[in-house]
């Protein structure tokens, strides 16, 4: 199932826009806490987040899944991957390590992944898997041997 999605060549300007507004997280997120409570903030993100996405799914009228579990399924993946981003992206902040919010932050693409096949049936090719468990055992090569860090401002 793509859902409408065929593989392109890369794009190098768009990959390094994503990368950027990417890596630009955790500036907003500091710059945001100065004047909203946390989950106000996260919901804000999250709501933004579903409007954008919509707005290009309208755009590019794709099609959309006509059946309710896949709209079921659709949400869970999206509450567990949201709830995941934002501890990730949050706890950076507000006190987490830097290492273990790194490694929840990026082994995101791992934890999509898993459910994706699972749920959707979507069967990673073997370049997808090995690349994947690559950069999961790179996060954890940076962030192990420090302990992930010690947790600032927390007991």
């Amino acid at each position: 199932m793509t859902f409408g999605l065929t593989p392109k060549e890369p794009r190098p300007w768009r990959m390094l826009w994503v990368t950027l507004a990417w890596g630009s997280c955790f500036l907003a997120i500091t710059i945001g806490l100065q004047d909203a409570p946390l989950r106000w903030l996260a919901a804000l993100r999250a709501l933004i987040a579903a409007v954008v996405l919509l707005l290009i799914a309208g755009l590019r009228r794709a099609p959309l899944p006509h059946r309710r579990t896949t709209w079921v399924l659709i949400a869970i993946l999206g509450l567990v991957n949201v709830a995941l981003a934002y501890a990730a992206m949050f706890g950076g902040v507000i006190g987490l390590s830097t290492g273990a919010a790194s490694v929840l932050a990026n082994v995101q693409p791992f934890l999509i992944l898993l459910p994706a096949w699972w749920l959707f049936g979507e069967i990673p090719s073997r370049r997808t898997v090995i690349v994947m468990l690559g950069g999961v055992i790179g996060l954890l090569l940076i962030a192990v041997p420090a302990g992930f860090g010690a947790a600032r401002g927390l007991p």
